[in-house]
């Protein structure tokens, strides 16, 4: 991770990749625990992340490879999503502003 870091460059995006790249052949258990309590995905949470890997796992033994993602909030994930949209707008004009 760190020679990707010092590589320079879009550094988050291949962090990111090679995390997940990682994370998935490793197993939660490397992930520090101090990391994974700091998750805020509202409304989806560590133990809903979980479950929808169990099913990904499982569908890859499925003939068919179908799955369903497990419950979810949708009115919850509209009201997140919705305060997303409004911080990014604010953040986007608040660049139009003096000083740029």
């Amino acid at each position: 991770m760190q020679e990707i870091i010092q590589a320079g460059g879009d550094t988050d995006t291949a962090g990111a990749i090679y995390g997940g790249i990682v994370g998935a052949r490793a197993g939660k258990q490397v992930i520090p625990d101090a990391w994974l309590d700091g998750i805020i995905e509202w409304p989806r949470t560590v133990s809903w992340i979980e479950r929808l890997g169990v099913r990904l796992a499982k569908a890859l033994d499925e003939p068919t490879g179908k799955i369903e993602a497990p419950v979810c909030s949708v009115p919850g994930l509209l009201l997140r999503n919705l305060v997303f949209l409004v911080t990014v707008l604010a953040h986007g004009l608040r660049r139009l502003l003096p000083p740029y």
